[in-house]
């Protein structure tokens, strides 16, 4: 699982994300753990959805001192020239579809893509989300928040 070795396909990313599911990953929104994206996390490991979603890509959440890929940090720098991510217009298989806190919100939010409509927009998803379970927060959805939320963007 070095993801290293080889740039990773959208597929090997889904199968990355894929294999969270097993671990049942503790949904912890503050002060989790970093995850190394050349191993496997714990059984049982503390995780988000930008701890999985970075990890799923093979990245760490934290580039350098200072700059957190969560869900603000990604949209920043897709925004951004040169950054790690780009604006997408319509969504594909392995692309993230995320948006960022709003007042009031808890958090942002930030999902893998495993299915695309011919709409061009996503009929499922992969996340770390409470909605998917506390204890097991890993799964598949349709990804109904996202299309909820006009500001979601794919990067």
């Amino acid at each position: 699982m070095n993801p290293t070795s080889r740039p990773l396909t959208a597929d090997d990313a889904i199968l990355r994300f894929e294999a969270l599911q097993s671990l049942s990953i503790d949904y912890q929104l503050e002060e989790c753990p970093m995850w190394d994206p050349a191993k496997l996390p714990r059984q049982d490991a503390k995780g988000n959805c930008s701890i999985a979603a970075m990890w799923a890509l093979g990245c760490r959440i934290l580039q350098g001192t200072n700059t957190w890929y969560n869900s603000a940090g990604i949209i920043r720098d897709a925004k951004q020239p040169g950054g790690l991510f780009v604006t997408i217009a319509r969504a594909i298989r392995g692309c993230l579809v995320v948006f960022e806190k709003r007042p009031g919100d808890k958090a942002g939010h930030v999902a893998m893509v495993t299915k695309v409509g011919a709409d061009g927009r996503h009929t499922e998803v992969i996340d770390c989300s409470p909605r998917n379970g506390r204890t097991n927060s890993v799964g598949r959805n349709p990804g109904q928040v996202f299309h909820d939320r006009k500001d979601s963007i794919y990067v």
